[in-house]
């Protein structure tokens, strides 16, 4: 059970619908083997977080779709047949574009790595965090991130994370995703508050929107 918490609130972090699956067959596992009460209550909590994840997961597929990008709906996708191996939604798009999606996983890569070397830091982390949606062990992505985090300015003083936390957020709700994006990746800070949620939502919005300008 308390392996199961801990899968249960990394996977919300992220979120990693991985994860999320992986305590969901704890759970049942405990719940009709033992009968158990607590993982019974934490399944039915569990199910209720998937069943809202699922749904923002198919609109943000389907409105990236709808934009034709293509890389930016298939990580979507991927993430849902994660949670959901038969989502026939997913495992049609995915198959149908397989050859695009393979095209624009490079393109993202080169695209970031155009942009760590122009020192546009937010965008190149846009790029390598897309591709790591899709394919969480890519390890050119991965040693991107790790150039993007050397050219970044760390912030180390708590009252500076919480005046830029604040300055995203407000970014966030006037809708200027772009400065959000800037804003809570400048924390330098994956478990301050709720940022990496909030990255991952800005990310969301710019891919949705087309915000960045590029071809996902």
């Amino acid at each position: 059970m308390t392996r199961a918490d801990k899968w249960i609130a990394d996977g919300k972090k992220i979120p990693d619908p991985a994860l999320l699956a992986q305590a969901k067959q704890e759970l049942v596992f405990l719940s009709e083997k033992f009968n158990h009460q607590p993982a019974k209550d934490k399944l039915m909590e569990l199910d209720k977080f998937l069943s809202d994840f699922t749904a923002l997961k198919e609109k943000a597929a389907r409105d990236a779709a709808s934009k034709n990008n293509i890389f930016t709906a298939a990580g979507h996708y991927k993430a849902l047949l994660a949670l959901i191996p038969d989502h026939a939604e997913a495992k049609t798009y995915l198959s149908a574009n397989e050859a695009e999606i393979t095209k624009r996983l490079q393109k993202n890569i080169l695209d970031g790595n155009a942009a760590v070397k122009s020192k546009d830091f937010p965008t190149a982390k846009r790029c390598f965090t897309r591709v790591l949606a899709f394919d969480s062990q890519n390890q050119e992505a991965l040693d991107g991130l790790k150039s993007v985090k050397k050219g970044e300015k760390v912030v180390t003083k708590t009252e500076d994370k919480d005046q830029i936390y604040k300055k995203g957020l407000d970014a966030y709700e006037k809708k200027d995703f772009l400065k959000a994006y800037e804003f809570f990746n400048a924390i330098d800070d994956s478990s301050y508050k709720d940022t990496t949620l909030y990255i991952q939502r800005t990310q969301d919005k710019i891919e949705t929107l087309g915000l960045d300008g590029k071809e996902n």
